[in-house]
């Protein structure tokens, strides 16, 4: 489930667990306000459900407009560990709520 956190972070800096409050520019960088003081950084990574977008970039930033018909749905993640060589295997399709996808990430 973290495969894609994994893959972006890797070989960066990652701040997990801080509580971020907003997001603004800062130049032509950005500057992530936190509880406990700034981050300041080029880029940023950040996954937040759509309806917070406004409030972490400012309700004038274009990505909010762009995303205003992206719609939340609750999901349900199950992981499993099994012993032996587990390969890959995908079933139903993408858009099935009951689709199943391993990856053998050991």
């Amino acid at each position: 489930m973290l495969a894609i956190a994994k893959g972006i972070a890797d070989g960066l800096v990652a701040q997990l667990g801080t509580l971020v409050r907003a997001v603004v520019p800062n130049g032509s960088d950005w500057c992530a306000q936190c509880d406990d003081g700034q981050l300041d950084a080029r880029h940023v990574v950040k996954t937040v459900p759509a309806s917070h977008v406004a409030g972490n970039l400012g309700a004038q930033h274009p990505l909010v407009a762009q995303i205003a018909d992206v719609e939340m749905s609750p999901g349900l993640t199950l992981m499993a560990a099994v012993s032996g060589g587990a390969p890959t295997v995908r079933l139903g399709e993408p858009n099935d709520p009951l689709a199943l996808i391993t990856h053998n990430s050991s």
